[in-house]
Formats: C-alpha cells, sequence, structure tokens
C-alpha cells in the first residue's frame, strides 16, 4: 500500500515538473509594440533600410507562471533589389545579428 502511494506522489510531482516548461515562441508586432530604444538602434545603425517592413518578438514564456521573457526583436524587410534583409536586436536595443546588411558606420558608432 505505501509503495503504490509513494509511486502515485512521485507520478504527480513529474507531472508538475514537466508542465511548469518553457516554451520558445514569437509573435508579429506592430511598430508602436516595438520598445522606443529598439526602433531607435534601427533608425541610427540601419538608416539605409526601408521604414515599410515587419516586426517579430521572440520570447520564451513559462508555461507554469505565464511570464514572457523577451529574447529578440527582430526587424524584416525587402531592399530595393527584392533582397531579404533581416536584422535582429536585443531587447537592450543592441544588434544581435544581421542578414542582408551591414550596419551604416556613423561618426561615434561603437561597431
Amino acid at each position: 500500500m505505501k509503495a503504490g502511494f509513494i509511486f502515485t506522489l512521485a507520478l504527480v510531482v513529474l507531472a508538475g515538473a514537466a508542465s511548469a516548461q518553457k516554451i520558445e515562441r514569437s509573435k508579429k508586432l506592430t511598430q508602436e509594440e516595438v520598445p522606443v530604444n529598439v526602433v531607435q538602434a534601427l533608425h541610427k545603425d540601419y538608416s539605409t533600410l526601408p521604414e515599410k517592413g515587419t516586426w517579430k518578438l521572440y520570447f520564451i514564456e513559462d508555461t507554469y507562471t505565464s511570464k514572457l521573457t523577451p529574447q529578440l526583436y527582430s526587424f524584416s524587410c525587402k531592399k530595393d533589389g527584392g533582397e531579404k534583409v533581416e536584422v535582429f536586436f536585443k531587447p537592450d536595443g543592441t544588434t544581435d545579428h544581421a542578414n542582408g546588411v551591414q550596419a551604416s558606420m556613423s561618426v561615434g558608432s561603437n561597431q
């Protein structure tokens, strides 16, 4: 009887731990939903890119607490020649990486 109880308790604990997972997700955003420091970094470091593009948030969701933790913001667009450009920013506004474009090298830039 005790063995059955302990086994059942162990299963409940394991089931609870399994439900407290962290899941990576993404969501499309409007420019108004993107933090100001990230939008400013795009305009400062990638001034040659068109204004029209798509913003996306990559985040981790803790299913136990329902807490969302931003990991990256991305801006995607197409250059005049049709080449796809993607720029990824950390939540603090620094560039993580970019595909299809290099940052504008302005005076006083840290890059």
